[in-house]
């Protein structure tokens, strides 16, 4: 036999790739539906740039597409044809299909207007629902950016719920502690900082979080590991209602950037970090 040409085989994948790319742009312009590189077509259903009256207006931004930020989040509703959006620094949106000619995706609208001020400017990192989908949970907070006081352009202010579809909201739970695993005991600590970066419900209601925070005074911790490098504590917290805190269920050396159920029963919990770290929690 032979070996494969590894890097000829790449190149080879790169130019098909930058092909699909040049075409679906073409088509894109054209107005006409684009190819997946996999399988079906992609109808791109905007937002649309128009080069004609837009390219005055993108000199004074920093996106090529003026006024339309980053997207954190997409999840859809468990039981309804409902697709929310969780934007960096621009709060909460759902869209609802209207008929043949605007399906789902197509048509936003802001959620929770009924909260006054509360969302037109925060970050949602992450959207969870109970399993009736009649409860919704956000964790709050810009995760596409750095976790320092600098990197991040909105602060997280934790989780909030709403029972009401969106229309109005409460934090999760007022004056909540954080409990941070030393050993195979808890201390509590403060966090200056927080950054969630995935939020999960399972079928008991109970809520985890894939969170990283900085701790203003961590060198006074009695026990406190080589996994609060830089007063940074890395890991995946469970919510205790009982004595309102997140505890602390694994550490990890570096952050947590994604975290899924490992199983049907949603009893376990695979979580990975952003270096070579992939961990399972039962």
């Amino acid at each position: 036999g032979s070996f494969v040409n590894a890097s000829d085989r790449m190149w080879n994948e790169i130019e098909r790739l930058n092909t699909i790319d040049q075409r679906n742009k073409t088509r894109r312009e054209a107005g006409e539906q684009q190819t997946d590189c996999f399988a079906g077509t992609w109808a791109n259903i905007g937002p649309f740039f128009n080069s004609t009256t837009d390219d005055a207006t993108a000199a004074n931004h920093n996106s090529i597409t003026p006024g339309i930020g980053r997207v954190a989040v997409l999840r859809k509703h468990p039981t309804q044809d409902i697709l929310y959006m969780g934007a960096a620094t621009g709060g909460l949106w759902k869209s609802v299909p209207n008929g043949a000619t605007e399906p789902i995706g197509h048509r936003w609208q802001v959620v929770g207007a009924g909260s006054g001020d509360l969302f037109p400017t925060m970050g949602i990192a992450d959207i969870a629902f109970n399993s009736t989908g009649s409860t919704m949970y956000v964790a709050t907070g810009d995760r596409t950016r750095g976790f320092d006081a600098l990197g991040q352009n909105s602060y997280s202010i934790g989780v909030l719920k709403s029972t009401d579809a969106g229309t109005t909201w409460q934090r999760l739970s007022n004056n909540v502690t954080w409990r941070m695993l030393v050993g195979t005991t808890y201390q509590t600590v403060t966090p200056k900082y927080l950054k969630i970066n995935r939020l999960l419900v399972n079928a008991n209601g109970d809520l985890f979080i894939a969170a990283n925070i900085f701790v203003d005074v961590l060198e006074k911790i009695v026990g406190a590991s080589t996994n609060t490098a830089n007063n940074n504590v890395y890991g995946v917290w469970k919510y205790n209602t009982a004595n309102n805190s997140w505890e602390q269920l694994v550490h990890f050396d570096n952050e947590v950037c994604s975290m899924e159920f490992g199983n049907a029963a949603q009893t376990a919990i695979v979580a990975a970090s952003v270096r070579k770290q992939i961990q399972r929690t039962t």
